[in-house]
């Protein structure tokens, strides 16, 4: 019931220039170069996740702290209409651009009839985000970004100490390989 909501959430937290982690980390820290994120819905449960792409030589501690702070700072910064009406916006654009080839409109479709019985699901999805209010979007917030959380660096071997929060304990879960490689030519 809380998918809109968490998709506005995540086009407040990345949208392109707007976005309150893409300013603070890509704009103003120059610590990033680009910040995905949004809701994954399944069936019965979905991911909400942030993805940031980091310059190289940024701290990815520093980047942690900073998205940490932008998260737990939600509750006392209130979401503003300014920023639902972005993702409004830039929902209804997305939705029309995805239509412009007919494998866009033929997959679009079917899965509004397959998953919803209604091949217009999209247009109406469209629809009810509008009616999306900042109470809302503020709950879906509080409600589901709040700890435990998985923080995952995909590093080059050998650079575990690169990882966010080195000192902190963690577990190598990358199997060592236990068959001989082949010389090179």
């Amino acid at each position: 019931p809380d998918r809109l909501a968490l998709n506005a959430l995540g086009s407040i937290l990345t949208l392109p220039r707007f976005g309150r982690l893409t300013k603070l980390l890509v704009d103003e820290r120059k610590l990033a170069t680009n910040v995905l994120g949004g809701n994954s819905d399944l069936e019965k449960s979905g991911v909400f996740e942030l993805i940031v792409f980091p310059r190289p030589g940024s701290s990815l501690s520093a980047i942690e702290t900073l998205v940490d702070s932008v998260i737990t700072d939600l509750p006392t910064s209130p979401i503003a209409q300014r920023e639902i009406d972005r993702f409004n916006n830039y929902n209804a654009d997305s939705a029309v651009t995805w239509l412009q080839t007919r494998f866009a409109r033929a997959d679009t479709l079917a899965h509004g009839e397959v998953f919803a019985h209604d091949p217009q699901a999209y247009a109406r999805q469209v629809n009810a985000a509008r009616l999306l209010t900042p109470a809302q979007v503020q709950r879906a917030a509080t409600e589901y970004l709040v700890k435990p959380h998985v923080v995952f660096s995909l590093m080059p071997a050998g650079t575990l100490a690169l990882i966010s929060n080195p000192e902190l304990p963690y577990t190598n879960v990358t199997a060592a390989s236990s068959a001989p490689r082949a010389p090179r030519p």
